[in-house]
């Protein structure tokens, strides 16, 4: 193991997964690697000492009950005009982080350390934080207290995979003798699915060919990016401030084609929209927005941000929604009616069961960032429909 950090390795645990990230970053320059991912992640300007092989993976006897001993991929020094010891848990998947683990790796690290400050980064796949970090420094604090270290001030946070893939990326353009090596770190992230959102699959690494290979391989290209969109989106901060909450209990990416039995007709194994459905609590039931994706429309798939009003069961709803079809007439609910007038200039209706109105523009690769904010821009416009609708019948 003492030596993990400079050999590559496949992804296939965390160990290997600091190997390559903080790896790259012992070898670029502080300052344009490990001080701008620290500056970032704390929000504040921090310093941290280059990194050096006995910072990787330390062993310290532990003191809580039922651990002998205590391994943090890292722990090194840093400052942000006082001095601080960092602490690294990294975990390669999502929602994979224990507080019993964090601390514990803060109490054996201060004590072994005699750190009087310490700052832990949890790192993992999840591009925001999972968890309210606040509770868990609270935790610490008790249990620091409890194993007579109260005067060690500790912070824990939160930082994504993706987040070191961007400073890698970043490092190269000014250290350009790292280049290729920064490149490797971001191209062995992005085949781990770490490297987060980037709009739309790119495709031209295909060999060409139209093959059912080639067509498997583009198809799941593309689920997995519509799958990291939502990811994106539910982290971003201006989705939060909406407080909206997923329809149904628990967020869905629901899919058209999402039949196993062979009997069924064609058109249930045809995977053609992606769907996502929000709702407030303080709208009726049949009041919804959504973000949806059109995966065969010509020339390009689109990114589709509206309100929708369920009225009946029967079909699923993304079932519903993928066979609607232009409305012949007026839409029947009069807040719909009215935005079809204004803010989104198309309709569609399933009858009967579901009307929708709706924007789109094009899905695009390499273009996240815009993505994201066209979405949430869509959705405050969408939320206001229904927003303004219960409003006018409580008057």
């Amino acid at each position: 193991m003492g030596n993990y950090y400079v050999h590559w390795q496949p992804l296939v645990d965390e160990n290997a997964h600091t190997a390559l990230a903080f790896g790259f970053l012992r070898h670029a320059p502080v300052d344009q690697g490990l001080n701008p991912w620290l500056t970032e992640v704390l929000g504040r300007p921090t310093r941290g000492k280059p990194l050096s092989p006995e910072d990787f993976w330390p062993r310290y006897p532990s003191l809580l009950s039922g651990s002998h001993w205590t391994e943090p991929e890292l722990v090194f020094d840093a400052h942000d005009q006082e001095a601080m010891k960092v602490i690294i848990e990294a975990k390669p998947g999502y929602g994979q982080q224990r507080r019993e683990q964090i601390t514990r790796e803060i109490i054996d690290t201060a004590r072994a350390e005699k750190a009087s400050r310490i700052v832990c980064i949890m790192v993992g796949a999840d591009l925001g934080a999972p968890m309210t970090t606040a509770d868990w420094a609270s935790h610490v604090d008790q249990e620091l207290a409890a194993h007579g270290l109260s005067d060690v001030s500790c912070e824990v946070r939160y930082a994504s995979w993706a987040s070191l893939g961007c400073v890698a990326h970043d490092c190269a353009a000014a250290a350009p003798a790292l280049q290729a090596y920064a490149e490797d770190v971001v191209e062995q992230l992005r085949l781990n699915v770490l490297m987060g959102y980037d709009g739309a699959p790119e495709l031209d690494d295909l060999d060409g060919k139209f093959t059912i290979t080639n067509a498997a391989e583009a198809f799941n290209r593309a689920v997995e990016a519509v799958r990291q969109f939502f990811l994106a989106l539910h982290t971003a901060s201006d989705f939060a401030a909406l407080d909206l909450r997923p329809y149904g209990g628990r967020h869905r990416i629901l899919r058209d084609g999402s039949s196993d039995s062979p009997t069924t007709p064609a058109d249930f194994f045809e995977t053609t929209v992606a769907l996502s459905l929000y709702c407030k609590p303080s709208w009726n039931p049949e009041q919804v927005i959504f973000v949806a994706f059109d995966l065969v429309s010509d020339p390009d798939p689109q990114l589709q941000v509206g309100a929708a009003r369920l009225t009946r069961e029967g079909e699923t709803i993304v079932y519903r929604w993928a066979h609607s079809d232009e409305p012949e007439g007026q839409l029947q609910t009069a807040a719909l009616r009215d935005a079809l007038r204004g803010p989104f200039p198309y309709g569609a209706v399933y009858d009967p069961g579901a009307e929708w109105v709706y924007d789109e523009q094009a899905w695009l690769p390499r273009r996240p960032d815009t993505d994201i904010a066209w979405a949430v821009s869509n959705l405050q416009t969408a939320c206001a429909i229904w927003d303004t609708a219960v409003e006018r019948e409580g008057a």
